[in-house]
């Protein structure tokens, strides 16, 4: 005649999951999921402004970041990326724009003229802590377009021009172009 109750390996295995449960279940008080880090700008704060090319950056569903080396000291500045994230005017949700050698990833909206470690960059910041360290947040980045300088001289192979006498002006008389 078979036994009506609970069998002992049904027991045993009951009670296995209930100790697994509850080791989970310290775990996650002891190691809590971190929340997620994408700070708004607050209203009063002062900004900073730092300057150098773009050299990393990258986002996920946590937080995220990106650095840029200074032209003159060569320093890697590294900063968090604040909500919402705008770069040349415009919000950007790209994770990872990709570099020269790898392909960008669901960047649809990364600016084109916007190249990592080639783009020279303004970046708008404030300072901030988290978990007691000091950090620099960020939610603007633009891209510095060196301007084109003016010539400074009529082009000496068109006929009939002649040599411009203001170097700082972009005047050439006579001959075509």
């Amino acid at each position: 005649m078979p036994h009506k109750g609970f069998e002992p390996m049904k027991i045993s295995f009951f009670v296995l999951l209930i100790m697994l449960a509850k080791l989970v279940s310290a775990n996650a008080q002891v190691y809590p999921y971190p929340p997620s880090f994408y700070p708004q700008r607050p209203a009063k704060i002062t900004i900073h402004i730092a300057t150098g090319i773009l050299t990393a950056y990258g986002r996920g569903n946590k937080s995220g970041g990106f650095s840029i080396q200074e032209k003159s000291a060569g320093k890697i500045n590294w900063f968090y990326i604040g909500s919402p994230m705008k770069i040349n005017g415009s919000i950007v949700w790209c994770g990872h724009p990709g570099t020269q050698t790898h392909a960008a990833v669901a960047c649809t909206d990364w600016p084109a003229n916007v190249r990592l470690g080639t783009t020279q960059v303004k970046v708008s910041f404030w300072k901030t802590t988290r978990n007691g360290e000091r950090i620099d947040v960020s939610d603007q980045i633009d891209s510095i377009v060196a301007p084109t300088p003016p010539p400074t001289a009529c082009p000496t192979n068109v006929p009939g021009s002649t040599p411009n006498p203001h170097p700082t002006q972009s005047i050439c008389t006579g001959g075509s172009s």
